[in-house]
């Protein structure tokens, strides 16, 4: 009984142990990785997946790692293997999704954008960049009700405006494409020039 007791209390202190080794390569590879030293956080990511450590958050941290090293396919991979640990990471689905839209897959990355705005990842740039997509495709009333959305979680998104006018010049609404552009330039002066010429201003 006393060797069984013993066994036990060394498998609970290694296992402890192991765990806190994780989490301190976890923490160490944030800190890295926010210290733009990429290598060292991935050093540490690599320490926790080699220790069996399988979270969610790891692979995704990778995944940002290599985005930042232009290796598309191994950040795909990545990011894919988050959401399959945890298919309600609304930011693994974003980034994927950003991914896809660089290397041309339109259905994958739109795809995606609905994953993550479905799971709480309502940001303006999630909204904008599948009112984009829906823009680049001519799915303008799609595209419109994004741009809409992408307004209401920032206010002074002027590019948004400046995209939902020319979807709007595009059906023959002038009245709210002007609406639009004012507001862009109201936000931005630079768009004055580029827009003068829809408003009729002198």
């Amino acid at each position: 009984m006393k060797i069984i007791i013993a066994t036990i209390a060394v498998l609970f202190i290694t296992c402890s142990a192991s765990s806190q080794t994780m989490e301190e390569n976890f923490e160490n590879g944030k800190k890295s990785f926010y210290s733009d030293d990429f290598d060292a956080a991935n050093k540490f990511f690599m320490e926790i997946l080699n220790s069996e450590g399988d979270d969610y958050l790891t692979h995704y941290y990778k995944g940002l790692i290599y985005e930042i090293y232009f290796d598309n396919e191994k950040s795909l991979n990545e990011l894919s293997s988050a959401i399959d640990r945890n298919n309600k990471f609304g930011e693994a689905y974003f980034k994927r999704g950003a991914i896809l839209e660089k290397t041309g897959d339109t259905a994958g990355a739109i795809s995606d954008y609905t994953k993550a705005i479905k799971n709480g990842e309502k940001t303006s740039d999630a909204y904008f960049n599948r009112a984009s997509l829906y823009q680049a495709i001519g799915e303008s009333e799609k595209a419109i009700k994004d741009y809409t959305s992408a307004i209401k979680q920032n206010p002074m998104d002027d590019i948004s405006y400046y995209n939902r006018g020319l979807l709007y010049l595009q059906q023959g609404d002038m009245e709210n494409a002007r609406a639009d552009f004012l507001a862009a330039i109201e936000i931005d002066k630079a768009w004055e020039k580029e827009l003068k010429k829809y408003l009729g201003d002198n």
